[in-house]
């Protein structure tokens, strides 16, 4: 399958991809669905893990919803349902998500033509 950078030199997708894993990982940090970020520059790095798998499980076009069922279930892989609490809680962190993704994809196709 081939993702919405396929087309662009190598040095441009690592970009664009580096820009859309930072800007998740500071959507986990600010909503800190399961209490383990603080304010800090050490604790930035807590949702990284989190951060590549659920980058590498996003649809190409995918609804909010969809965004919002797969970083639930990231959670509740790498923690535990409990901790991880219901998917309802995760709407505002899918729909920031979802808009960045976009943001992503919208910006290699305009690099692409």
């Amino acid at each position: 399958m081939q993702g919405p950078h396929s087309g662009l030199p190598d040095y441009h997708r690592k970009a664009a991809y580096t820009e859309l894993y930072d800007q998740v990982l500071a959507i986990l940090c600010r909503h800190d669905p399961v209490g383990v970020s603080d304010s800090n520059e050490e604790s930035a790095e807590e949702y990284a893990p989190e951060v590549g798998t659920i980058l590498s499980r996003l649809p190409q076009h995918g609804s909010v919803e969809e965004f919002r069922r797969i970083i639930h279930e990231e959670f509740v892989q790498w923690f535990s349902p409990q901790t991880a609490g219901p998917e309802t809680s995760y709407q505002a962190i899918a729909y920031e998500v979802w808009a960045a993704w976009q943001r992503y994809q919208s910006a290699a196709q305009r690099e692409a033509r």
